[in-house]
């Protein structure tokens, strides 16, 4: 059951970094594109999903198997579930409507605004990838 932990531990590192490199160097480099090629925005939205999706299915996967599981400080596992809900809610609630707008017009203002967005969503993840080291210490 540990190694699920460490699956689990895997995925939401692995997010955590991806959340990190668009807050800090994809989306603020947007608005320089911007002005050069807007090209960019639709070829950025059709490879985007194919590094993204298949990192967050494998994180809800296996978030949802470790909620079950046997392990000490399970209301941090608890919470940790909660913030994935709330990152994918705003993923898909929220950032995605804002995407398909960048891809038709890409603007300064729809560009703070994502990136604004995606720092809610970092946090959150950044938040993730603590309480799994902390239940990743308790359960060696």
């Amino acid at each position: 059951m540990c190694f699920l932990l460490y699956l689990s531990a895997v995925a939401v590192f692995i997010m955590t970094g991806l959340a990190w490199y668009g807050q800090i160097t994809v989306f603020p480099s947007w608005e320089a594109v911007r002005s050069e090629n807007k090209k960019y925005f639709p070829d950025f939205e059709r490879r985007a999903p194919w590094v993204m999706i298949p990192f967050m299915l494998f994180d809800i996967t296996f978030a949802f198997i470790i909620l079950f599981g046997m392990f000490e400080l399970k209301s941090l596992i608890w919470i940790s579930g909660m913030l994935l809900i709330f990152i994918w809610l705003e993923t898909f609630g929220h950032m995605l409507k804002m995407f398909m707008k960048l891809a038709v017009k890409p603007t300064k203002p729809l560009i703070d605004s994502i990136l604004a967005s995606n720092a809610f969503r970092t946090a959150l993840w950044t938040a993730r990838a603590v309480l799994i080291t902390v239940c990743l210490y308790y359960n060696m």
